[in-house]
């Protein structure tokens, strides 16, 4: 049986995705750090919430198995989608892929450790003082360090700090037994995410725009993180009845195929939206979203019809796994 808060909140970092990717096709860059902020939040909820899903899964987890898949999901949207060569920007899907295989490698680690582990992730680039390259082309791409550099600092999901995403993930599953039975816990995430947002915004001038995209995790500082992981322990400790309502069922519908919905709006947004016209208006740009929200909920409502009639049934698990269709 499928865990609805869990599905919510993957509903809810969905919304917030498919906002968050059309807004450099459709505004100026100049839009309001509380919208930028916002947009922000979908990222790091979809990463924290592949690592309680593994702690959760149990023995059902494999790391190295799920971590493939995601990775050639990963490649088929740079290809297929985005014509780019693959492991060129370390898009969130490359994250996650990682993140899989690192909780396989760590599981049987104890959580001190993985504590520290996951306090070194956040720290690292600070502690460094890591310069952020903006501008994605370089003539110095084939160059190893480069490459390496952009993998762990400055792509778009570097893994200092990104990683500690699904690592925190993954111990808040552990922990969360012990939290539940403090009332305190939920208050606490509640002031970090208030905090953090406080904190970002005194701060704001240290994001800027990155190719257009609005968020502001270019880099992840630690105001943004204080943001971020408080906005997920918040969702997760703090608001578990609201979220495991009926109410929210047919809202559910993205966050129990969030696979096909991620590499399905890619798809959308490379070969439709970002080929519209310019200068839409507010009106125009509220009717492409309506319009986008509509298409995306219509097809991943066909793909749960069509998985409740079996009609996929003889498609194999290595074709329908990379493509979300389950």
């Amino acid at each position: 049986m499928r865990n609805q808060h869990i599905d919510s909140m993957r509903s809810i970092a969905i919304l917030i995705m498919l906002t968050a990717n059309t807004t450099p096709y459709l505004l100026e860059p100049n839009t309001p750090f509380w919208f930028r902020a916002l947009c922000s939040l979908a990222a790091p909820l979809f990463t924290f919430l592949s690592g309680y899903t593994f702690a959760m899964n149990g023995t059902r987890s494999n790391g190295f198995k799920s971590g493939l898949f995601v990775l050639l999901s990963a490649v088929i949207v740079d290809v297929c989608a985005w014509g780019i060569p693959p492991f060129q920007t370390f898009d969130v899907l490359y994250l996650i892929a990682f993140g899989q295989l690192t909780l396989e490698l760590l599981k049987r680690l104890p959580s001190p450790v993985l504590w520290v582990v996951a306090i070194i992730l956040v720290l690292t680039p600070t502690l460094l003082q890591t310069v952020y390259r903006f501008e994605l082309p370089d003539p110095q791409w084939d160059s190893i360090n480069f490459k390496t550099y952009r993998w762990a600092f400055d792509g778009w999901f570097p893994i200092f700090p990104w990683l500690s995403f699904p690592l925190l993930g993954y111990l808040s599953y552990r922990w969360k037994n012990s939290a539940e039975s403090l009332p305190w816990v939920p208050w606490l995430s509640a002031a970090a995410f208030i905090g953090g947002a406080i904190w970002a915004t005194i701060d704001k001038s240290s994001q800027p725009f990155r190719e257009g995209y609005v968020e502001i995790f270019y880099p992840a500082n630690l105001p943004y993180l204080s943001l971020a992981l408080g906005f997920c322990l918040w969702l997760l400790l703090g608001l578990t009845k609201p979220l495991s309502k009926q109410g929210l069922k047919h809202v559910n519908l993205y966050g129990r195929h969030s696979m096909f919905v991620y590499i399905f709006h890619a798809f959308l947004i490379a070969q439709i939206i970002s080929r519209l016209p310019e200068g839409l208006g507010y009106p125009g740009i509220f009717g492409v979203l309506m319009l986008f929200y509509a298409v995306v909920y219509a097809f991943t409502f066909g793909l749960e019809r069509l998985l409740q009639e079996k009609r996929l049934s003889k498609i194999p698990s290595w074709v329908k796994k990379p493509l979300g269709l389950y």
